[in-house]
């Protein structure tokens, strides 16, 4: 029996091992670069950028913003691009040629328009396209959003990299990544400067457990949703520290266990309720007057979503949905108090799911009424009269 057994985990040693090798010959020479960049490790990932100067990370690492869209980056079959300076979109120079009217906006991944491959269909970019047709042929529109960005980025980015391109209008879009940061306890945790949400990258990059050096293991636990890929930001350029609880709070919901952990003494409405939207406002008024200070129209949105995702937490569970409402609520009552332009596009997007493809993050066909809105909002209300820029 003893040898039958050991000839038994020897068999299965070699067979596991030769499908190892078959993985990792298969990934290295054989897959797609979506499928490399799916399923590549950390080691196989820095080693290929090496070698090749690839530029497929979508993001950098970033002194001040933390991370940010990676200059001259493209997707294998180029449809996704950024530009030089680091904007989803093509190349344009730092200094505005006479008579160029440069709308900018700003956000996270519903700016960038994650869901939507093609950088030319993104929000942005048909934003651009509508605007000249209706006549505002000197305009151009510049996509300044990033993935997981929230207005403590946004308002960083308006002074880092946007004011060097002498805007003339500015666009802020912004609402369930400023939801996440007030799933923060103890309440001492949240802070202004956002540290309660966002711990330094100080490694680089996180050190993935010991079964994860394996192809074979990767493959399989990416395809059942076991673990994320390794090019992940979340693993890669976004670290959290203990006091951020979002993440237990979507986890719990999904598999049904909520509340338990932390959330047994603390309902994420409690959260919710005690880390009011201070920080969110503050961070808005600091773009408005900054705008407004140099001359620079600032428009602000509301924020639309769509409940009926069931699987999408984030729009689904009932402490999301008051926490957008909130949100709303503080862009509104900002643009009472300030001279900022309101658009209130919560209110005039349609409450259509097909336009949608989770509920927060539109389809190819919600990006392009989004940019039919604004384009409508903009020549009536901006690109006219006394609210043209004039420079």
């Amino acid at each position: 029996m003893l040898k039958k057994l050991g000839f038994s985990i020897v068999l299965t040693l070699v067979l596991v091992s030769l499908l190892e090798l078959g993985a990792r010959l298969w990934l290295e020479h054989s897959a797609s670069h979506k499928q490399f960049m799916k399923y590549a490790s950390f080691q196989q990932l820095a080693e290929r950028k090496l070698d090749t100067g690839d530029t497929s990370y979508k993001f950098v690492p970033h002194r001040y913003l933390g991370y940010a869209p990676t200059p001259n980056y493209a997707n294998a079959d180029g449809t996704n691009r950024h530009n030089g300076l680091g904007f989803r979109g093509v190349d344009f120079p730092i200094a505005k040629p006479e008579g160029e009217i440069r709308i900018v906006c700003l956000g996270g991944s519903t700016t960038y328009t994650t869901s939507v491959e093609d950088h030319r269909m993104s929000y942005p970019a048909q934003l651009e396209a509508l605007l000249r047709q209706k006549g505002h042929t000197g305009v151009r529109v510049i996509n300044g959003g990033a993935g997981g960005w929230s207005s403590w980025e946004s308002l960083l980015n308006f002074e880092l990299r946007v004011l060097e391109l002498d805007p003339d209008v500015v666009i802020v879009y912004h609402g369930v990544n400023d939801i996440h940061p007030r799933m923060v306890w103890p309440p001492s945790r949240y802070r202004s400067d956002n540290s309660g949400r966002r711990a330094p990258n100080s490694g680089g990059a996180f050190m993935p457990p010991l079964r994860e050096n394996s192809t074979l293991y990767r493959i399989l636990a990416v395809d059942r949703g076991w673990m994320t890929s390794h090019v992940d930001i979340n693993r890669t350029l976004d670290r959290f520290p203990q006091s951020f609880h979002q993440g237990a709070f979507r986890r719990q919901m999904l598999d049904g266990s909520y509340p338990s952990g932390i959330f047994k003494q603390t309902s994420a409405q409690k959260m919710l309720d005690t880390n009011k939207p201070t920080h969110y406002r503050r961070n808005l008024e600091g773009i408005v007057h900054g705008a407004l200070g140099r001359g620079i129209v600032p428009v602000l949105a509301t924020f639309a979503f769509h409940p009926d995702f069931p699987g999408e937490v984030e729009v689904s569970s009932q402490e999301y949905k008051g926490a957008y409402l909130e949100l709303n609520a503080e862009v509104r009552d900002i643009c009472q108090q300030t001279d900022a332009l309101l658009f209130d596009f919560a209110k005039v997007f349609p409450r259509n799911k097909s336009l949608y493809v989770d509920g927060r993050h539109v389809n190819l066909g919600g990006a392009r009424k989004k940019a039919a809105l604004f384009a409508e909002f903009l020549s009536n209300n901006v690109l006219v009269g006394d609210l043209a820029p004039q420079r």
